[in-house]
């Protein structure tokens, strides 16, 4: 049975505080769950990283073209949305819609370097990271709300609120 560690990366992921993770089975069944550091997390897993949905500016472009974007070209894209330079985000951009539009998700690069680094040190290497919003459900004609530690909502466009 094949077995993934999830690892969320909460807004204080980046510093000393514990981070909260599951282990799922190749069913998606979570068969342990807790809140350790790094260090104390179940070794010898495959991992993937969950980025907490209050890191992630989500918004929407109209590429030129239809053509998808990358790096540097997909964050100067985007230069009016960000608080900060462009040079300071990791973007990644959906799929291009019938309508030529594209949902986009940013976050701070460096505090993404800071968590990676973290796991690093604990001997943490995950092979890929998802924001939150993409593990819910959604549809064109509905809304999801999940509530737990934190209250998370999903709108029918897959914009999320949390």
């Amino acid at each position: 049975m094949s077995e993934t560690l999830w690892i969320k990366l909460t807004a204080g992921a980046a510093s000393d505080g514990d981070l909260p993770w599951a282990r799922l089975d190749a069913g998606g069944r979570v068969l342990a769950r807790g809140r350790d550091a790094p260090d104390n997390f179940p070794g010898g897993l495959p991992c993937k990283l969950v980025v907490t949905a209050g890191k992630v500016l989500w918004t929407r472009l109209k590429p030129p073209g239809r053509r998808r974007l990358e790096g540097a070209a997909l964050a100067y894209a985007l230069e009016e949305r960000l608080a900060d330079s462009p040079e300071s985000v990791h973007a990644v951009m959906g799929t291009v819609d019938k309508e030529g539009t594209a949902r986009v998700a940013v976050l701070d690069q460096a505090w993404f370097a800071d968590c990676l680094a973290r796991l690093d040190k604990a001997g943490v290497r995950p092979a890929s990271a998802v924001a939150e919003p993409e593990l819910v459900p959604g549809s064109e004609t509905e809304w999801h709300l999940v509530w737990g530690d934190e209250a998370l909502l999903r709108l029918h466009d897959g914009l999320c609120l949390q």
